[in-house]
Parts: C-alpha cells; sequence; structure tokens
C-alpha cells in the first residue's frame, strides 16, 4: 500500500500509465522479481519508461498534456528516438569492450560501490550474447527516427519547389508562345489563324494565378496533414495499448519497434497525399472555368516521384553510412535498391529525372 500511496501522489495523471510496477517517474522498484533480460534492458534504459514516453509522444494528449502542431510532436518523437538508439548502441559498446568493463569496475571500486563492479561484469558477459539483438534493434529504431525527425519535415519543401520548377518550365514556355499567339490575333475578320486562341488565354491564366493557386494549395495541405494527423493521434494510441496490453517488457519493446514503423510510414504516405495539393489545385481549377490542361509536364506525378527517389536515396545513404563498415565509399549502392529506384524514376512523365538517373 506505501508503494501505491507513492505513485498516486507523484505520478499518478503526471505521465501515461504504463501497466508496470512504477514508483514514481522514470523509477522501478528494486525487488520486483525482474528477470535476467528486463534487467539487461533496464541496464541498457530500454526500460518501462522509455516505453511509456514513446506511448506518450503518439497518444491523443501528448507528451505535454495537448496536442500542438504535429510536425514539431514527430519531430520530437524523431528525436528522441535518435537520442535513445545512441545511447543505447554507447552503453552496449561500452559494455561489450573489456576496457570499458574494467573500467567501469575500477571507477565503481573506487567509489566504494562493489555492486557496480559486479554488474559491470555481468553486462561484460550478457552482450557476448545479447549484442547482436540490441544493436540490430537500436538500427531498426535509429531509421524510423531519422525518417521522422528528418524526412518527413522536408516533404511539403521538395513537392513545393518542384512546383515551382514547373510553373517556371510554363513560364519559359510563354515567352516563346506569346510572341506568336499576338501575331496569330493580326487579321481583319473572321477567327483568325488560331481559331479562338482558347490555349493561349488558358496559359496566360495560368502563367498568372497558378502561384496562388500554389500558395493556397499548400495552406489546404498543411490543414489536411494537421487534420488527419490529430486523428490518427486520437486512434493510434488507443489501438496500440490494445497491441501491449498483455506483452512483457521486452516483447513490447520489440512490438514498439515495429508499431512506430507504422506510426512513420502512416505519416509519410499522408504527408504526400496531403501535399499534393499543391500540384492538384492549380490542375483542377482551370479546368472547372473551361480551361484544359496545360501543363506540359505532369507536375503531381513528378513532384512525387522526385520526392520518393530523393527520400529512398537519402534513407539508403544513412543506412551504407551507418553499416558501411565493410564496404567502401565509393562501392555502388546495391543492384535491388538501386532498380527500384530506378524503375521509380521511369514513370516519370518528364524526362529529367531519366537523364539525372
Amino acid at each position: 500500500m506505501e508503494n501505491i500511496d507513492s505513485m498516486v501522489a507523484t505520478q499518478d495523471g503526471v505521465t501515461a500509465p504504463g501497466g508496470n510496477a512504477d514508483l514514481y517517474t522514470g523509477a522501478i522498484p528494486g525487488g520486483d522479481g525482474a528477470g535476467v533480460l528486463d534487467q539487461l534492458f533496464r541496464a541498457l534504459h530500454l526500460n518501462d519508461y522509455a516505453l511509456q514516453i514513446v506511448t506518450g509522444f503518439i497518444e491523443p494528449s501528448g507528451t505535454n498534456g495537448y496536442w500542438t502542431d504535429p510536425f514539431g510532436n514527430l519531430m520530437s518523437l524523431g528525436n528522441w528516438m535518435i537520442t535513445t538508439a545512441l545511447l543505447t548502441m554507447g552503453t552496449a559498446s561500452v559494455l561489450s569492450s573489456t576496457a570499458g568493463t574494467v573500467g567501469i569496475g575500477v571507477l565503481s571500486l573506487l567509489s566504494g560501490n562493489p555492486e557496480g563492479a559486479v554488474a559491470a561484469g555481468a553486462g561484460h558477459a550478457l552482450m557476448h550474447f545479447f549484442g547482436a539483438p540490441i544493436i540490430g534493434g537500436c538500427f531498426a529504431m535509429l531509421m524510423p527516427g531519422l525518417t521522422i525527425a528528418y524526412v518527413i519535415p522536408m516533404i511539403p519543401f521538395v513537392m513545393w519547389m518542384f512546383a515551382v520548377a514547373g510553373w517556371f518550365i510554363m513560364v519559359c514556355e510563354s515567352v516563346i508562345a506569346a510572341p506568336l499567339w499576338m501575331l496569330a490575333h493580326m487579321t481583319m475578320n473572321g477567327e483568325g489563324l488560331h481559331g479562338h486562341a482558347k490555349q493561349g488565354y488558358a496559359l496566360l491564366f495560368n502563367v498568372i494565378f497558378r502561384p496562388v493557386l500554389m500558395l493556397f494549395g499548400l495552406f489546404l495541405g498543411y490543414f489536411i496533414f494537421d487534420s488527419v494527423s490529430w486523428l490518427i493521434h486520437m486512434c493510434f494510441g488507443i489501438a496500440v495499448g490494445l497491441v501491449l496490453s498483455n506483452g512483457w517488457i521486452v516483447s513490447n519493446f520489440l512490438g514498439m519497434i515495429v508499431l512506430v514503423s507504422l506510426f512513420v510510414m502512416i505519416h509519410v504516405t499522408l504527408a504526400f497525399i496531403s501535399f499534393r495539393m499543391i500540384s492538384i489545385l492549380p490542375q483542377r481549377v482551370p479546368a472547372m472555368i473551361g480551361f484544359g490542361d496545360v501543363d506540359r509536364v505532369d507536375i503531381d506525378q513528378f513532384s512525387r516521384d522526385a520526392a520518393v527517389v530523393g527520400m529512398a536515396g537519402t534513407l539508403l545513404s544513412i543506412q551504407q553510412s551507418l553499416g558501411g563498415s565493410d564496404r567502401t565509399a565509393t562501392q555502388p549502392m546495391d543492384d535491388k535498391n538501386s532498380k527500384q529506384i530506378y524503375t521509380g524514376a521511369n514513370k516519370a512523365v518528364d524526362t529529367t529525372m531519366k537523364k539525372i538517373l
């Protein structure tokens, strides 16, 4: 009862309940009968409180008790995942090295803490068996963290810049076509050489009003992403709680990696769907008032292909850098990944991506 009173007085209502034996925020009872794997995960800071932190980022209320800008919350989750993965890999590296273990043991003995020396020796022995799975789990958590912290916030920028590039292409075309279009009006009677010149007026309309429509599309894209991300936050936390309700610390940690990866991919897909408004609005509005599609490049397909190729190339470079101990910097990328990226670029309407790749 004393432990329960301590938990209610210090933790209840402050952080998300983790369903574990917590005395107060970040503290675990020493005599809880934890097994070897539980103690190992807690020594590496992969404990119940870490699971509560991840759950807090994806629960409806968020870590600060209220839901804020989705990009800010997602970047906070990604940065926390990156920091946790790097700290865990650093701790595992120290425990797995003989020099690090001896140093920790000596410092523990000099400070009058023989239990620390014993724990360092036990951790060094356990790392020979669990080092590879732990490092693999850290990489599995590091890649989604990098994606959600740095790649997703850049998707609107990439799609916006390629939409701007498409508008510049249209302006350059109009510079060449406008004098000929004006000469076609030089007739004394009838409809002239050009007929009704509908395509010329459509091009003029797009050159003038497309930047405004693109800006409205960017604002609407943020609104759609903001609204649907709020809905995901409201529902995903409930689903996560249902999935993790019957697990223990090791299985829940592995499950959390899978769920966070799913959470990241949902937001990547949502970002592409939402910010397509940058190209959809300038295409649909002229069609509604009778002007045909004057795009010489499918900006919608081109921007999505460019964003996908850029994101895939970035993640592939990160993966090669992190796991590049057995591969040199000049070694070509994996054939399978190269084929996937090249295939994605071949689907683009514009030939620029094909020339580059």
